[in-house]
């Protein structure tokens, strides 16, 4: 028999979060989320010099999603506190292998592509209707399994040499991203709360996507769109981004976006 202090243990530990964060915590989770993603490329690298290609793209797979966390986070940011089914929304997010698989590639879209938000969107949705599929690629890095289409035995040694580099590519590039983000001051306290005064009066009634038509889904990009411009001259404003720098969002120079806003 399990004592009361084992049973109180055990569903603290199953329990899953739901609720509000404050910025202080998003900005912690962010850092914690990019440093174990950095902390699984290198133990994937590990494996690959030993030739442990499977393991290897397993490990590659869950920086790439550390990345897709960090993402999740950032849009936390936006979410009112008293809009309780948007949180809902966001956490199975944040714990969805699927759903942080596809923010990560979104990460490592070119800067082309990011000059260009409907193609953004139209790329973005496009990854997520793959994202089952790299589910289950994660899954055969790891497990023995019966293909049900070509009836055999799908086995982790399968996985090449290319496929292990294909995959380090990946999470190199996702990782990379988001710490240029991080570094130029994007994810610090201040500038989350700008974003949280910018975003969040656009989120205070926002429905969850699956309750969403693609005319409501147009209207929120184009209202995102003005408010991402708004945030970034807050930003200059108040010193966390500096009009001269070699940076680019939406595939812009950042004087250029600005201006072109």
């Amino acid at each position: 028999m399990l004592t009361q202090e084992q049973h109180d243990s055990i569903d603290g530990l199953c329990e899953k979060y739901k609720g509000h964060l404050s910025i202080d915590e998003i900005a912690e989770g962010i850092q914690h989320c990019i440093r174990n993603a950095e902390a699984l490329h290198d133990d994937g690298c590990v494996l690959l010099a030993g030739r442990r290609f499977a393991r290897s793209v397993l490990t590659f797979i869950a920086s790439m999603e550390e990345v897709g966390k960090s993402s999740v986070l950032g849009s936390m940011v936006r979410i009112p506190k008293d809009n309780q089914s948007l949180w809902n929304e966001f956490w199975r997010d944040f714990r969805s292998h699927e759903e942080k698989t596809t923010r990560a590639f979104v990460q490592i879209y070119t800067d082309e592509v990011r000059a260009h938000p409907a193609m953004l969107f139209t790329a973005a949705k496009f990854q997520r209707q793959l994202a089952p599929a790299g589910e289950r690629l994660r899954q055969a890095s790891l497990y023995v399994d019966f293909h049900a289409r070509e009836k055999r035995w799908i086995i982790p040694e399968e996985y090449s040499e290319d496929d292990a580099e294909k995959w380090r590519c990946r999470s190199k590039l996702a990782i990379d991203r988001m710490l240029a983000i991080s570094e130029i001051g994007l994810h610090s306290p201040r500038a989350l709360q700008i974003q949280r005064e910018v975003y969040g009066p656009l989120n205070s009634n926002r429905p969850k996507r699956q309750s969403m038509d693609e005319k409501a889904i147009d209207e929120i990009a184009k209202n995102a769109l003005e408010a991402h411009a708004t945030f970034v001259r807050r930003c200059i404003d108040e010193g966390i981004l500096d009009l001269d720098s070699d940076i680019e969002f939406m595939g812009k120079p950042l004087a250029a976006f600005v201006q072109a806003k």
